[in-house]
């Protein structure tokens, strides 16, 4: 005789309050317990209907469940590849980096920076452009906790700000961060 199994529902998934709770899709699972530790990945133009975002993917986890519905933190966001190759042009120079930084709520962010410069600059260049990009970061973090941290992120704000900041060693062409997740 077959074994009998549970039907499967369909549960809503929420954003964080600082993407206004914006309907992300539905997740399908036999209990609403089943559906907590899931993750879901969306291009940020799909989260926020705006076409001017759609460099940007997000991931979102879920922590719990509130009236059938699943409450999200954000787990990453990332810049997308062609994004990133749009940005590089012949005469530049391309600069990454890759630090893990702790925010103030004590979460471990790993955090890649990424820079393009307007022309091509020496290694020590580079090096001060790395090293005072991740002291920013870091003061920045030190400051906030990781969802207002990831906030800034989508809202473009950090990235304009450590841009003008960073540009005082050498001019500019664009500041990104390329990803950040939160690890552990």
């Amino acid at each position: 005789m077959p074994q009998q199994t549970e039907h499967k529902k369909w549960f809503t998934v929420e954003a964080p309050a600082y993407l206004d709770g914006v309907e992300l899709g539905d997740v399908r699972a036999a209990r609403e317990s089943d559906i907590r530790g899931r993750s879901i990945t969306l291009n940020l133009s799909n989260v926020t209907d705006d076409k001017r975002k759609q460099d940007l993917e997000i991931t979102f986890h879920i922590i719990g469940t509130d009236d059938g519905t699943g409450l999200t933190e954000t787990k990453r966001v990332g810049m997308t590849e062609k994004a990133v190759g749009r940005v590089v042009r012949r005469g530049s120079t391309r600069v990454d980096a890759s630090y893990v930084l702790e925010s103030r709520d004590g979460k471990a962010i790993r955090t890649k920076p990424f820079m393009a410069t307007s022309g091509k600059v020496s290694n020590s260049v580079e090096t001060a452009l790395r090293h005072k990009a991740e002291e920013l970061l870091q003061a920045y973090l030190d400051d906030n906790d990781a969802s207002s941290y990831f906030e800034s992120l989508v809202s473009n704000t950090i990235q304009r700000q450590l841009k003008n900041d960073l540009s005082t060693i050498t001019p500019l062409r664009y500041f990104g961060v390329r990803e950040s997740i939160v690890e552990g």
